[in-house]
């Protein structure tokens, strides 16, 4: 099954749409948020496919290299459950 990745305001048009979602499948919590604005605010990385239980979200950890530049890896963190 493909999937996609983006951005919370990416994936969804407006607070509006986002927060209908929300009253439904329980997004914001199931991403770790305690309020639905509170999650739109932060607009984490997510990923998910047409299946709203594939939601998840997704950190960027900055790393060093031995040249001392950062650069940002991304690893999946479940969240809800599963």
């Amino acid at each position: 099954m493909e999937g996609w990745q983006g951005k919370l305001h990416e994936v969804y048009a407006s607070f509006g749409e986002f927060e209908g979602y929300c009253m439904t499948y329980a997004i914001h919590t199931r991403l770790g948020f305690g309020s639905v604005r509170g999650c739109w605010r932060a607009n984490p990385i997510v990923q998910g496919s047409i299946r709203p239980s594939d939601l998840q979200r997704v950190k960027s950890i900055p790393i060093r290299w031995s040249l001392g530049r950062k650069r940002s890896v991304r690893i999946t963190e479940q969240y809800g459950n599963h």
